[in-house]
């Protein structure tokens, strides 16, 4: 649970930091941005282990999350070049998944005390807000990427 607040939390605050800076990638580059970004990435780490040696299901689930999302997140703030909308792209994005870990959190203590007796199953209710969500974003990315802003750059 510490670990979906943390990709909460990052997701958050780099969805702040997207709409404030769009093109100006520098001052994305601050040491605190920098931290969350790099905890997010080294906490997947640990929690891979975790998961090996536990052979826990939900831990390599966020794990792969919590890294892809450190990725994308600074490949973006550390990009020379980005697309004219990019900006709104990744500022959708990461709000879109701050929601994704708000709702997992909601919905998975809650359905564990109404739907108990489950057991496995309700590993559901972690996995289908990411799901849900992950496709809304793919929808709204397509929706928003203008085909001709690929060409034209934006020097940062």
């Amino acid at each position: 649970m510490l670990y979906l607040s943390l990709i909460t939390f990052t997701s958050v605050r780099h969805g702040v930091l997207v709409i404030k800076n769009k093109s100006k990638h520098k001052d994305m580059r601050a040491w605190t941005h920098l931290l969350t970004t790099a905890l997010l990435f080294t906490g997947g780490l640990g929690l891979l282990i975790l998961g090996v040696v536990y052979a826990n299901t939900l831990h390599m689930v966020f794990v792969v999350l919590g890294i892809v999302l450190a990725l994308r997140m600074a490949k973006f703030f550390l990009a020379k070049t980005v697309s004219a909308n990019a900006w709104l792209l990744e500022h959708l994005g990461t709000f879109m998944g701050s929601g994704i870990g708000a709702y997992t959190a909601f919905i998975a203590f809650g359905g564990h005390k109404i739907f108990s007796e489950l057991g496995d199953l309700q590993l559901i209710f972690w996995v289908a807000p990411g799901v849900i969500g992950g496709i809304g974003i793919s929808l709204m990315s397509r929706k928003y990427r203008d085909g001709t802003a690929a060409a034209r750059k934006v020097a940062i």
